[in-house]
């Protein structure tokens, strides 16, 4: 049981990776959307760029959370956007479901032994 959690851990932090890298390509798309489409916007936003855990990826998420771009009027765009937010979404609750699931498999195997 040890080396399927074990195991589990691994596949669940290999995964989360690669949706993280993606996660971040898919922001980087929507930043420089913004940039080329909607200059004023982008440089009121503090011109924003995906990275991880800084100042301008707090921006650029609270711009997409917030689903500010519809105010911009661009239908193609604000799907791009929902998109970007429904992944960033469904990453996150991946993330939560696989702590909890591990977290109960150790405590099984803790309170088993």
């Amino acid at each position: 049981m040890d080396s399927l959690v074990g195991v589990a851990g691994l596949t669940f932090l290999t995964v989360g990776v690669a949706l993280a890298v993606v996660s971040y390509f898919k922001k980087r798309a929507v930043a420089g959307i913004l940039r080329r489409r909607f200059p004023d916007r982008w440089n009121e936003l503090g011109q924003p760029r995906p990275s991880l855990l800084t100042t301008s990826d707090v921006v650029l998420n609270r711009f997409i959370f917030r689903r500010e771009y519809l105010q911009l009027g661009d239908p193609h765009f604000a799907d791009a956007c929902d998109r970007v937010r429904r992944f960033y979404i469904a990453f996150m609750v991946y993330l939560l479901g696989g702590f909890v699931a591990l977290g109960a498999a150790i405590l099984v195997l803790r309170l088993g032994a």
